[in-house]
């Protein structure tokens, strides 16, 4: 029976390593044969089957190199490679038999099964296993095949378990989003990927779908995956972010160090968590999808560097020595498949962050949102199409190459129609979250800062001390990193309680007032605490039943006990404010003894409770700096390749940085002058647009230094904001350099 989505090719790719040949065979969905060709190794340059076997490296390599008589752009190279597959690797009968038409169309993939006694055949098919089909052409100028709505799917050489079990009723499709960073790993903009997949999933997909979707960042360690599964009995789709090495993923390890996990023990800790097998798992990482290792190519077509590389032949024993020292079918893909996964979305090779990041986003758009939601296979095709329709410098253009789907047939996934439930969770409660201001809200830009969220995360969670110190001069995101701590983690707590000092002190009185307004609306357990004891509230008037210290200690005693009862998150942004102008030996006082007697008693009365104290201040207080149950988390400057990820982020910084030879020189400038400091990139990247404006700002502060900074950017503000923006930047211009 024809596929719904269009037939169906299967290609059977049978090496043999001994003579030199591939044969090829494409038959249909009965197994009638439709075309057939094979291929001589010898016949053809190493430098093309560089470029089959490992097609990133090869464009990379040779792009800029003249090899028909003018440099080679990459387009030019994929193009070539396309041609040499589609005519004398694939053969003119099956490539016509695959581009025809218009109609989506799958190409299964099927590679023979590995032999222990035939070594050298297993390292030649999984070489041809990573070819990338989809771009072969049937002649120079023609569309590629996945121009032409085809899609490659890879099968397991051997039989894969299915034991993903089907929805039942009204049970939501559960979805688990993983963005894992190892300590040390280049940094990746995985935030921004985040955010773009959970705006799609709260606005496009939960108000119609019954799905939730559950997000394991900043810390994502095996045995944080381990408890993620277990909580919420296995997941049916895992989208994973990261680094890939091979058949490998990287994440954090448990002692601060990189962890690597490969795809048998990825399942296996799915399986011993008490959570099935997922449906689907889509690999957003590197060479995820890599089915070989393939040696260093450079040093193979060291011959062809000179001269016209196409024309140019490698003796077949080149070819040979560069496929024996390589390993069988290899990947976290396949490794995922024979585990039981039934199908994997992976990447062949490194692929560019843009791209894996709006390729997942169009895919679960089509495979979850849509009217009419896709099977995988569809959704994948669909995706890539629409980058495909992209301005050409959006993507590298092997990206489009690089995402290849692994598994068997798989229809649209089943997803129970209606308002999903986890919507009721999607922000921080009660709202709004701090009345009158935006502070808190989520952030618009955050860049990098795994670590410390990393180590705010564990502060978090139970059994870990209850307050937290986040501490850092000004303007280096103390905010910014508190409230994405709030948005990312509210769901521990039963309600999330927050409060601004800025640009006054608020006073204890109004600070326990407020909050005690603000629970009795929230918690239905806390009213019912005041209906039965009315002195159990957290703020009591003055002059009642108690008056000075007697009060203050009821008062301090009550908080306490609501924090034991529920469990709540309190937030004190910008405490600094509270804090006397001279610091003793331990930090600095509070102006009001009262919040210094407050802090103390939470920190010494908090632990085993599941609530937690969250403070930011530019300086210490010394009624938290003592105890042993107050973590403390200095921030300092961006490291360098936040810095960078920073400027990438940045609209017009990045502009700036993909410019000739003089924008980029000032950009490299500009990194330089910011000393890695968010506040200060932020306001030099507004003057990213006027080249001139920038370069002025840039010489005032190398030649006159960082304290110029309240006369480059408070020019073109009234009076009074000019002022409190000349006071804000002083104390920026100080900290930073300090830094």
């Amino acid at each position: 029976m024809p596929s719904p989505t269009g037939p169906v090719f299967h290609l059977d790719v049978d090496p043999d390593a001994t003579a030199g040949v591939v044969h090829l065979r494409l038959t249909d969905e009965q197994r009638r044969q439709l075309g057939a060709h094979q291929v001589r190794l010898a016949d053809h340059g190493a430098a093309l089957w560089q470029g089959l076997f490992d097609t990133r490296s090869y464009v990379r390599y040779y792009t800029g190199v003249h090899v028909t008589g003018q440099p080679a752009t990459a387009e030019d190279l994929l193009a070539r490679l396309g041609v040499f597959l589609g005519q004398s690797v694939l053969g003119t009968e099956i490539t016509a038999k695959l581009a025809a038409g218009v109609r989506q169309r799958t190409l299964l993939v099927k590679m023979p099964p590995t032999r222990e006694d035939q070594p050298e055949n297993d390292r030649l098919a999984a070489a041809f296993a990573r070819v990338p089909w989809e771009i072969a052409r049937p002649a120079d100028g023609a569309q590629a095949l996945y121009e032409n709505n085809l899609v490659v799917r890879m099968e397991s050489p051997v039989p894969t378990p299915a034991d993903a079990p089907p929805l039942e009723g009204d049970e939501p499709l559960r979805v688990l989003l993983v963005f894992a960073e190892a300590p040390g790993s280049r940094p990746l903009a995985m935030r921004l990927e985040r955010e773009q997949l959970l705006k799609l999933f709260y606005d496009d997909v939960m108000p119609d779908r019954r799905v939730a979707v559950d997000v394991l960042c900043h810390g994502a360690t095996r045995k944080a995956l381990r408890d993620s599964v277990r909580e919420a009995s296995g997941y049916h789709i895992v989208h994973w972010s990261g680094h890939g090495h091979q058949n490998l993923l990287e994440l954090a390890g448990e002692d601060g160090g990189r962890d690597r996990l490969s795809g048998p023990a990825l399942v296996r800790l799915f399986a011993e968590a008490g959570g099935f097998i997922p449906q689907l798992v889509f690999l957003s990482a590197c060479l995820s999808g890599a089915l070989v290792g393939v040696r260093d190519w450079a040093a193979l077509a060291a011959v062809l560097r000179d001269g016209d590389a196409a024309t140019r032949k490698a003796e077949p024993e080149d070819l040979g020595e560069a496929i024996a020292g390589q390993p069988g079918y290899t990947g976290t893909a396949l490794a995922l498949l024979g585990a039981g996964v039934p199908q994997v979305v992976a990447m062949r090779y490194e692929v560019g962050d843009a791209y894996a990041r709006d390729l997942a986003g169009l895919f679960y758009r089509r495979l979850l949102a849509d009217s009419n939601s896709k099977d995988p296979a569809s959704a994948l095709a669909l995706a890539r199409r629409e980058l495909l329709d992209q301005p050409a410098s959006s993507y590298h253009p092997v990206d489009h190459a690089t995402p290849l789907l692994f598994g068997g047939a798989l229809g649209p996934l089943s997803v129970p129609r209606g308002r999903s439930a986890a919507l009721a969770s999607r922000r921080p409660q009660p709202q709004p979250l701090l009345p009158g201001s935006h502070e808190l809200d989520r952030p618009a830009e955050l860049v990098g800062r795994g670590e410390p969220l990393s180590r705010l995360r564990e502060c978090l969670e139970e059994g870990n001390p209850p307050v937290v110190l986040v501490q850092g001069l000004a303007g280096l995101g103390k905010t910014a990193l508190a409230a994405e701590a709030v948005h990312l983690w509210h769901r521990r707590f039963d309600g999330v309680f927050a409060f601004q000092s800025k640009p006054l002190p608020l006073p204890l009185d109004d600070f326990l007032r407020r909050l005690d307004e603000r629970l009795a609306l929230h918690s239905r357990a806390y009213r019912e605490l005041c209906d039965e004891r009315p002195n159990a509230r957290i703020h009591l008037p003055a002059g009642t039943l108690l008056s000075g210290d007697a009060r203050w200690q009821a008062m301090r005693d009550n908080l306490l006990e609501a924090l034991r009862t529920e469990r709540l998150l309190l937030v004190l942004d910008n405490f600094e404010t509270h804090l006397e102008t001279v610091p003793g030996k331990e930090g600095y006082a509070c102006a009001d003894p009262e919040w210094d007697r407050l802090l103390r008693h939470l920190a010494e009365n908090l632990p085993g409770s599941g609530s937690r104290l969250l403070v930011t201040s530019r300086h210490r207080p010394a009624a938290l700096a003592a105890s042993k149950n107050v973590i403390r988390l200095p921030l300092g400057p961006l490291p360098m390749a936040e810095a960078m990820l920073f400027l990438q982020g940045n609209e017009a910084l990045s502009r700036l940085a993909r410019g000739n030879e003089e924008d980029r020189k000032l950009a490299l400038r500009l990194l330089k002058v910011s000393r890695g400091h968010p506040l200060i990139l932020t306001r030099l990247g507004a003057l990213a647009g006027d080249r001139q404006a920038l370069a002025q700002a840039l010489e005032n502060l190398e030649t006159r230094g960082l304290d110029r900074l309240p006369d480059v950017f408070a020019t073109h503000l009234s009076d009074a904001d000019r002022e409190r923006e000349r006071t804000y930047l002083e104390d920026v211009a100080v900290g930073a350099v300090d830094l």
